[in-house]
């Protein structure tokens, strides 16, 4: 059962696909619902740009949410921006690619 992506995911994804491929993104926390992910950003400096991401699984039709933030020109840069924000040991910084493809359902394999 495939559920319906909220808008706010849809619009990351085509704003993930829409960026340059050598570039990063900040994976900031990932949540299981978009209210969750919402309300992580509330007021937090660095987040208010934030985009809120569909992550799934291999083999899961149901997705979790990233706070994303980018784009970055290199993972120094992102580097960079996380130590500025304060940002918790456990944000990733990911290549485009690898964020474009966690935010589309993968095929169970047989």
């Amino acid at each position: 059962v495939i559920t319906e992506l909220p808008d706010v995911a849809v619009q990351a994804r085509n704003w993930l696909k829409g960026l340059p491929e050598e570039s990063f993104v900040i994976e900031y926390q990932v949540f299981n619902t978009v209210k969750d992910a919402q309300a992580a950003t509330k007021g937090k400096e660095g987040l208010q740009n934030a985009r809120i991401a569909p992550v799934f699984s291999d083999g899961k039709d149901q997705a979790k949410f990233a706070v994303v933030i980018g784009p970055f020109k290199s993972k120094e840069r992102a580097q960079t921006t996380i130590t500025r924000l304060g940002l918790p040991s456990s944000t990733v910084i990911k290549a485009v690619p690898a964020a474009i493809a966690q935010a589309s359902p993968k095929q169970a394999k047989p």
